[in-house]
């Protein structure tokens, strides 16, 4: 999987709010918390980071796409 380097946490959160049903529950300091119910309840938080670190990043992505059932590449389509 080749990610895209210099994302914000911020950019990433609202691809995943936007496009896969996340909702913006609460933020602590830098930390978005967001959750979902489809298919199942879900929580990530998402540090506020400008630009998000490489390995924080693919982790992220990989929690999101298991979650939604998709690849890492159908997750970040349109970010």
């Amino acid at each position: 999987m080749k990610l895209r380097r210099g994302v914000n946490g911020e950019v990433f959160a609202k691809h995943i709010v936007r496009e896969w049903d996340y909702q913006l529950v609460r933020q602590t300091g830098s930390h978005l918390r967001l959750e979902t119910d489809t298919p199942t309840k879900h929580s990530v938080t998402i540090p506020n980071h400008k630009p998000l670190k490489t390995g924080m990043f693919a982790a992220l992505v990989k929690e999101v796409a298991a979650h939604k059932n998709v690849s890492p590449e159908k997750l970040l389509e349109g970010l």
